[in-house]
């Protein structure tokens, strides 16, 4: 869905939440660079969202990783710069065991975006994707948060049948 969107250049901190998504990555093609902490991560998003008028998006780890993102994304809310992040949260089976580096990262990214959209099930990645940009880039631009589980992040899906109403077929 991130190449069908046509993306650019993404920017994030590598976790073993995100292994599959790097993976990912690396199989189509897109372009990821590895940065040394999330809040580099969220200001190379938005410079690049502001240089070249599309969305940029970051992506950061679960827990205390996740919240760093907290200043690049009220920098581009306040800024209006079309924004799309993704962060990785607990698995739902395990969340509040106190597993390591848990915390409410929704609560506390949720004022810093124009909306937070969990992505519950694999399948539904494609419309919550098309959803995060659309908000992202109507209205005044601004950041959007896809909040996605581990199960989600390690969950396999084909988002792509014959019949996909996603794309247009020649």
């Amino acid at each position: 869905m991130l190449r069908l969107a046509g993306v650019g250049p993404m920017f994030g901190m590598g976790g073993f939440q995100l292994l599959p998504f790097y993976d990912a990555l690396a199989q189509l093609g897109l372009r990821h660079f590895l940065i040394n902490d999330e809040r580099c991560g969220a200001f190379a998003a938005e410079a690049y969202a502001r240089v070249t008028n599309r969305p940029g998006v970051c992506d950061g780890t679960l827990g205390p990783g996740a919240t760093n993102l907290v200043t690049g994304l009220i920098e581009g809310l306040n800024a209006g710069t079309a924004d799309d992040r993704t962060c990785r949260r607990h698995q739902p089976r395990t969340s509040w065991k106190n597993m390591t580096q848990e915390c409410r990262q929704a609560e506390i990214l949720r004022p810093a975006v124009k909306e937070l959209i969990r992505v519950e099930l694999t399948s539904r990645v494609p419309e919550l994707l098309r959803r995060a940009f659309a908000v992202a880039t109507s209205g005044r631009p601004g950041p959007v948060l896809l909040d996605v589980p581990e199960d989600v992040c390690h969950g396999e899906h084909d988002l792509l049948p014959k019949t996909s109403r996603w794309i247009r077929r020649p």
